[in-house]
């Protein structure tokens, strides 16, 4: 889709910026036409020469929002369009219709990656609760300790040295010598 902007940018600029060579013009027309009609023909020719360059210039632009949208997988709709209207950016050999026919085949076939809500990107989904992948794993927590790891099978006084006992109770270490619990 971005060959075939670039195509339509070219189309376009060669339509917008395309001086007539009006001598050729005279000598294809001859002497039949005097020269109040020559100049009306000139400028109905260059009237419409320079509106099939905007139209071009319109459908370029179309086709680079189709491309950007396309590379972010959202706006499905709107890249196919941007794609059809890739066709009528003929170009040289109608390359530009050949590529945009490949291009619509292209998003028919990833049309399941584009997002279909609104644009928003798929990374940007809410999780889904009934997959087995959605949410970690838990460790079984046990209620005597509160929610915190089981304490060591034996631990010793700071103080004093000697060994302490776990209060489950309170979940603290108590010193029987101190008399405390740390």
């Amino acid at each position: 889709m971005i060959i075939s902007f670039l195509l339509a940018v070219i189309t376009a600029a060669g339509l917008l910026f395309l001086d007539i060579d009006t001598l050729n013009l005279e000598d294809s027309l001859g002497d039949e036409v005097d020269d109040e009609t020559f100049d009306m023909i000139y400028d109905y020719l260059d009237t419409y020469l320079r509106f099939c360059g905007v139209i071009f210039l319109i459908i370029g632009i179309v086709q680079l929002v189709g491309a950007y949208f396309a590379i972010k997988r959202t706006y499905w709709i709107f890249v196919v369009i941007a794609a059809f209207l890739g066709l009528f950016t003929i170009g040289p050999f109608c390359l530009g219709s050949i590529l945009s026919i490949a291009a619509v085949v292209f998003i028919f076939l990833s049309k399941d990656e584009f997002d279909q809500d609104k644009g928003t990107p798929p990374e940007q989904y809410p999780p889904q609760q009934d997959s087995y992948y959605s949410q970690p794993p838990t460790p079984p927590q046990s209620d005597s300790y509160n929610g915190q790891p089981p304490p060591p099978q034996s631990k010793l006084c700071d103080e004093c040295g000697e060994m302490m006992t776990y209060d489950e109770g309170y979940g603290l270490w108590f010193c029987e010598r101190c008399d405390r619990y740390k």
